[in-house]
């Protein structure tokens, strides 16, 4: 079992999509000018990694999304703040330190 904390500063860019609809009253899916934010996001999570063989290994994480500047910027709310992740890892090689 594993935890991380950590943090990053970035720009993000996002862009929204909107229907509108036509004279001929289609539906059209158009998008909305994108919107760029420059943001300090900090994000923590725990994981499990088991290992099959000395090179075979899964792992499973979850992390939350601590600080959300979506909602800032743009003004959308229904963003999910949980991120799941699963992976198969192969170690193609150890290396040894010397200390």
């Amino acid at each position: 079992m594993f935890g991380q904390v950590r943090a990053t500063y970035g720009r993000n860019n996002f862009s929204v999509y909107q229907y509108s609809q036509t004279v001929q009253e289609n539906l059209i899916l158009e998008r909305v000018t994108p919107v760029h934010s420059i943001a300090l996001q900090a994000n923590g999570g725990i994981g499990v990694h088991y290992g099959f063989t000395k090179r075979w290994s899964i792992e499973g994480f979850v992390e939350r999304l601590f600080t959300n500047d979506l909602e800032t910027s743009i003004g959308y709310s229904g963003y999910n703040n949980w991120h799941r992740n699963v992976g198969v890892n192969y170690r193609i090689r150890q290396i040894q330190f010397p200390y």
